[in-house]
């Protein structure tokens, strides 16, 4: 909402307080603010409501602006600040935005607050709702408790909104629907009502009662700046490049400050550039190679940027860049195992955004991503992709080349077992042979291959496909197959 003068005086306007207004003249303490921000969030869900709003230096009573000396930026919670502290004990399916806003020669607060998705929103671990004008804990096992259960769990983030009450005109000008029609392969429309029409179809914007309003789905695929959306502030692609093998100097750090659709092909080319390559003679020619595959590289961030947990605050996909190494990483674990991420069909915790993603050609269709990424690897004979989970977050490294002999035993036998994982997702069997080839490796190296796959069934990575088979004939398959 960038017009607060209107949403104020909107608000002012209403009879009373309601389950999703509250008016208040001066802070109180961060305990109660807590609470209020919880039983605001769970009632704009129960009231199908796109936002719920607390406002500090108007009065309650009679909606007067008196103006407060609240400065949400400057309130403390012992040392920690207070909007820190009230996003540690709030759940974090709730989203909040505070503004300072002066209006008629009075400082005021609006407190911009989503509605809870997924399940209630809790503060200190306890759910609590409005009741009128008043916030009191929600009753386990309550008729009110299962309707919002039901509520929130059909509320998804991609359909929530990212700003509203919006003219056609400043809704258009937040959007790169140029990128839109682009990148679907569509020419740009003649008329703005087949332009409007097509964005509505795909939820990109909403036409509402106050005006236009662009959902989060349309504003962090098409923003033209994702500053313009403050929920969306810190969902923005950041790519990092180190000089040496540690998070100690920062040699360039560049933001893609762009919705997804055309930042995605910013930062890939920006990639391509920092990514050193190296020059090998073929036939009397120097060839340029990149020290890691253009695809892996291209999917990792397609996947990082897809399947992405968008409900973290204060994190987006980051791409770090150290000498013989690259990290991936997203906000957000997988939704499957990740030993059968290769192998296993996608699951994406944002259907809207990928499903969008799959059509402008930035995500697989049929989630061969990982297939590609560790095919790719291979063929640039580089050690299988590290895939990890920490602090709610899923980060792939890749590292440079190195020779077989140069591998740790778990680095064999990590590339052993992807190489089984995809030769078995393609519907084929790896071999010795196969094998060999994966890392480079001559027909006398056969018995080392052969230690090596011992290795993997021992343990428990990979078994045999046909227990009876000769040695000559033996093939192998994922252990869980």
């Amino acid at each position: 909402m960038s017009d607060f003068k209107s949403l104020i005086e909107a608000l002012c306007a209403l009879p009373s307080e309601t389950e999703y207004v509250e008016f208040k003249e001066s802070y109180s303490d961060f305990n109660k603010e807590g609470r209020d921000i919880c039983a605001l969030s769970n009632s704009a869900a129960l009231k199908n409501v796109p936002r719920a709003y607390k406002i500090w230096g108007i009065t309650d009573n009679t909606h007067e602006i008196v103006g407060t000396t609240f400065d949400p930026r400057k309130a403390k919670k012992g040392n920690q600040d207070l909007e820190i502290h009230l996003r540690t004990m709030l759940s974090p399916n709730l989203n909040f935005e505070f503004h300072n806003v002066d209006l008629y020669g009075k400082h005021l607060v609006v407190l911009e607050i989503c509605p809870a998705i997924h399940y209630p929103a809790r503060y200190q671990s306890l759910a609590y709702i409005r009741s009128g004008s008043s916030t009191q804990v929600l009753k386990p096992g309550s008729e009110r408790e299962r309707e919002l259960w039901r509520k929130t769990e059909q509320l998804v983030y991609e359909s929530q909104v990212a700003a509203d009450g919006l003219s056609l005109e400043d809704a258009l000008s937040l959007i790169d629907y140029h990128t839109y029609f682009r990148m679907l392969g569509q020419a740009i429309p003649s008329n703005q009502e087949s332009i409007v029409h097509a964005l509505k179809t795909d939820r990109i914007i909403e036409d509402r009662i106050d005006g236009f309003a662009i959902t989060n789905l349309g504003a962090i695929l098409l923003a033209r700046n994702l500053q313009d959306f403050p929920a969306l502030r810190h969902k923005s692609i950041r790519v990092i490049k180190y000089s040496g093998i540690a998070r100690i100097s920062i040699e360039k750090n560049m933001v893609f400050e762009t919705g997804y659709a055309l930042a995605f092909e910013q930062a890939l080319l920006y990639l391509k550039g920092a990514i050193p390559s190296e020059e090998p003679i073929e036939d009397g020619l120097r060839i340029p190679r990149p020290e890691f595959p253009d695809i892996a590289i291209r999917e990792l961030l397609a996947n990082a940027i897809a399947h992405q947990d968008l409900q973290a605050a204060g994190s987006s996909p980051c791409v770090e860049l150290f000498d013989g190494r690259i990290e991936v990483t997203n906000p957000g674990t997988p939704l499957i195992e990740l030993r059968k991420i290769v192998n296993d069909p996608p699951r994406s915790r944002n259907e809207a955004l990928a499903a969008l993603l799959r059509r402008m050609g930035i995500c697989e269709e049929a989630g061969s991503g990982w297939d590609k990424i560790v095919t790719s690897c291979e063929a640039f004979q580089l050690p299988a992709p590290v895939i990890e989970t920490a602090n709610g977050s899923m980060r792939v490294t890749l590292y440079g080349r190195r020779s077989f002999r140069e591998l740790t035993p778990e680095e064999r036998a990590d590339a052993c077992y992807w190489h089984v994982c995809v030769r078995y997702a393609s519907r084929n069997y790896a071999c010795n042979q196969s094998l060999r080839e994966r890392f480079g490796l001559k027909d006398s190296n056969s018995a080392q291959i052969s230690r090596l796959v011992k290795t993997c069934i021992d343990k428990n990575l990979v078994q045999l496909a046909d227990p009876n088979a000769g040695p000559k004939y033996r093939r192998y398959i994922p252990a869980w197959a």
